[in-house]
């Protein structure tokens, strides 16, 4: 028997004293020293109140859960964040569930798949192209929806062919926590339950919502420090932050690098702030910057750590249109004033172990798209393929560094930087649009995801 609809807390503890009902969402992050839950949290679209909307209020109540993993960071500070009140999620069509396809249908279709690598089967999860993340710790991927029929944030499981909606809204962008129990995402509000736009927090099996910020703030990425005890956010064109989901603590970010970028250091306390003002290592503890240089302007989402934390690669913006790409390699956090190594191209990766750099040559301002990989200890470009006139995109890493998937105009394709082999996993038909905008590895590097859709814009204009 499930307990439904609103109530206030001591109505719905009365309820669930006399019939026994199970409360939902009973994964959400708790206070430790909470005890038992009274209030319940319906599940699915946050929905404003009568007080937010006549007086722009909160919403919600700030009642704790009651369960937690010993694992987890979380402490009483999260009392200092809202629980937004929830409605059911909408309707669930079969359509969304992941469905087997060919090969031969992708030049029809349009939306998000997903490839099985061994045995080349291929999934469709979604009819729309948006965003996708891959799990941490296993295979769930999240996605937001855009479609008419369904407009939110769901979980999908692969093998099992299942999907988990989380909430109905506007959803821009998902950040997992690295324990893989729980969704930091961006909620735009609209329609009739507008609520405010920013940025919550929910299980991966859904309950309640947590609110993490006040003020109305669309921010398009969110990092998660390794131990998952701070969330930073960016806000172009606003003020970017950091939470501390420990403490409750706030901090304002923009004053320390005007409109950074934020990504973690691995194995470390330190994030790495980024834009068009440089690069800056701070200490959300302290509050210290410990390393900086203010020599390249960095594009977004264009900084990246080897998994030890000692090697920063930065992919930087463009001074002016036309000029070619370039990337720098830095020693982190006390070699940030002279680069290891710099270099021209497109879509510069770093491998995880920190030996390799792969990148593609920049066939808008040279005369191919090749995939090339440089060693990091020194050494010349290694040139992975062989037909420059082939427009390449999109490399990536697996977590294990051992292969680059990439899109070769109507095929998906693994290289191995050791051998220089090349393996083609996808040959999709022509006038298919390939696209990997996100990393498409699942945790194992099982799957791998990839997008069927409009042409993505390869110059810059």
């Amino acid at each position: 028997m499930r307990c439904t609809g609103r109530v206030a807390a001591l109505a719905a503890l009365i309820l669930i004293t006399l019939s026994g009902c199970a409360l939902p969402g009973t994964g959400g992050p708790p206070d430790p020293e909470a005890g038992e839950t009274g209030a319940e949290q319906p599940t699915g679209a946050v929905q404003a109140s009568d007080a937010e909307q006549g007086a722009g209020g909160e919403t919600g109540t700030h009642a704790e859960p009651s369960t937690q993993p010993e694992s987890s960071p979380w402490r009483a500070g999260m009392a200092s964040f809202p629980l937004v009140e929830m409605r059911e999620p909408s309707p669930f069509p079969s359509v969304y569930l992941p469905a087997e396809v060919q090969a031969a249908d992708l030049v029809a279709e349009q939306g998000r798949f997903v490839l099985e690598v061994a045995t080349g089967t291929i999934w469709r999860v979604d009819a729309q192209s948006g965003f996708y993340a891959w799990s941490p710790t296993d295979n769930a991927l999240a996605l937001s929806r855009a479609a008419m029929m369904r407009e939110g944030l769901d979980v999908v499981m692969i093998e099992s062919q299942s999907a988990t909606p989380l909430v109905t809204g506007r959803v821009h962008h998902a950040a997992w926590m690295p324990d893989g129990s729980h969704l930091a995402f961006v909620l735009t509000g609209s329609g009739p339950d507008r609520v405010p736009t920013g940025p919550y927090l929910i299980s991966r099996e859904g309950g309640p919502v947590w609110r993490l910020s006040e003020g109305e703030s669309n921010f398009f990425t969110a990092q998660w420090a390794p131990s998952g005890e701070w969330l930073s956010y960016s806000l172009p064109g606003a003020a970017s932050g950091a939470v501390n989901m420990q403490t409750g603590k706030r901090l304002e970010l923009s004053s320390i690098l005007k409109t950074p970028w934020s990504v973690w250091v691995p194995d470390s306390p330190y994030m790495t702030l980024y834009g068009s003002a440089g690069v800056a290592i701070f200490d959300p503890s302290t509050e210290q910057v410990v390393g900086s240089t203010e020599r390249v302007a960095v594009q977004r989402e264009g900084a990246q750590f080897s998994r030890d934390g000692r090697l920063l690669l930065i992919q930087a913006s463009h001074a002016r249109s036309g000029d070619p790409p370039r990337f720098a390699l830095y020693r982190s956090p006390d070699g940030l004033q002279r680069p290891l190594l710099e270099g021209v191209g497109r879509w510069a990766r770093l491998s995880p172990d920190g030996a390799w750099i792969a990148y593609i040559s920049d066939g808008c301002s040279e005369s191919g798209w090749d995939l090339s990989v440089t060693a990091t200890s020194g050494g010349g470009r290694r040139v992975l393929t062989q037909d420059p006139q082939t427009v390449r995109h999109s490399p990536w890493w697996a977590h294990h560094a051992n292969q680059i998937a990439f899109v070769e105009g109507t095929r998906l394709k693994l290289a191995d930087p050791a051998t220089g082999e090349i393996r083609t996993v996808l040959e999709a038909p022509e006038g298919t649009v390939l696209s990997m905008p996100y990393n498409p590895w699942s945790a194992d590097g099982r799957f791998l995801a990839f997008t069927v859709g409009p042409t993505p814009p390869i110059c810059p204009r």
